[in-house]
């Protein structure tokens, strides 16, 4: 299955998560506080669903985990699933516009 698509506060996130290392959903909730929280939880599942962001458990509280982008070696993988107009954004939303045109994961997917 091919994804077409992600919601556009979805790719918020991932600019969000390229500067910070891990980020709770509360801390996503908190920077991102123009966004409906069901708004901000319907795409972190997506993104964690499509392997583009992992959880991380949070050792020191089980109760709460965090959430941080995939590794080049997980996102390959993920891209398998992605339209190239889906992997595009995804790219520019992490690296920015002009760091993804010359990023290896963007030629790789040509």
């Amino acid at each position: 299955m091919t994804i077409i698509r992600f919601p556009e506060t979805a790719y918020e996130i991932l600019s969000l998560l390229s500067t910070e290392e891990l980020l709770s959903q509360s801390e996503i909730n908190e920077l991102l506080d123009n966004r409906d929280k069901k708004e901000i939880k319907y795409a972190i599942r997506r993104l964690q669903e499509n392997e583009v962001i992992q959880i991380e458990p949070n050792l020191l509280d089980m109760r709460s985990s965090s959430y941080r982008l995939s590794t080049e070696t997980e996102l390959s993988q993920a891209e398998q699933l992605l339209t190239d107009e889906v992997f595009q954004r995804i790219t520019d939303a992490i690296y920015g516009d002009i760091i993804s045109s010359t990023h290896p994961l963007a030629h790789s997917h040509a």
